[in-house]
């Protein structure tokens, strides 16, 4: 199962889950905060404390994603961190996931720089315990340069560059996943659709059309203050 954390790019995202779960054949991945589950793929709706909350209503952001995974036969969003209210933490999110499957390896999908932020995090050091971490390069970002201490020794101590290690043990792995990166950023999404760009060539190769005909016809991102 495979949790991704970020929503805001949800086609690249969707076909970042859909490769790993290539790489697993039946292995199943799950995501969250926008949560998409493949029986083992997700990603997640509801407010992480460590981010500002996202801007796009739960609603608004669970449809989106419906729209984006249904290129993805086998992928389903799930909405239990938005069930569950309130501050989201995903700690708690992949423990009550390895409590429904305590013998299946859980990914937790990440960009480059949440990994260099984990420390940061409410309770991360337990994460290991629960997950593997499948971290996915973004440019100009190295992954491993300067960590805290503490986090550098958990990526010396952890690392693996054969993704079949992922499948020997049910967590507490860190792999990098190679993939061809994106440059632009959600933020960078948010703030060209608030200029009125939601046909640029860029926006285009990132969002499904479905999901910028739901922007467009619900009037998202469009107020100035969506830029920021």
């Amino acid at each position: 199962m495979c949790l991704d954390l970020d929503p805001g790019r949800p086609l690249h995202n969707a076909r970042c889950i859909a490769k790993l779960a290539h790489q697993f054949g039946n292995q199943r991945l799950v995501g969250a905060r926008s949560h998409a589950i493949r029986e083992s793929f997700g990603k997640r709706l509801a407010d992480p404390p460590h981010r500002a909350a996202p801007l796009g209503a739960a609603r608004d952001r669970v449809a989106m994603l419906e729209l984006a995974v249904r290129e993805f036969p086998g992928l389903v969003v799930d909405t239990r961190e938005i069930a569950r209210g309130g501050k989201s933490y995903t700690v708690d999110t992949l423990a009550a996931l390895r409590a429904e499957r305590p013998r299946t390896p859980l990914l937790l999908l990440m960009g480059a720089d949440q990994f260099r932020s984990l420390a940061s995090w409410h309770r991360w050091q337990a994460l290991f315990g629960l997950a593997h971490l499948v971290v996915v390069p973004r440019p100009g970002i190295d992954v491993d340069a300067t960590l805290p201490a503490a986090l550098a020794h958990e990526w010396q101590a952890r690392r693996i560059a054969d993704p079949r290690g992922l499948r020997a043990r049910i967590a507490g792995s860190i792999y990098v996943q190679p993939i061809a990166p994106q440059s632009i950023s959600s933020t960078a999404i948010r703030s060209a659709l608030a200029r009125g760009e939601a046909r640029s060539v860029e926006i285009a190769g990132l969002l499904p059309s479905a999901v910028l005909a739901y922007i467009e016809s619900n009037g998202l991102y469009s107020h100035p203050t969506h830029a920021s």
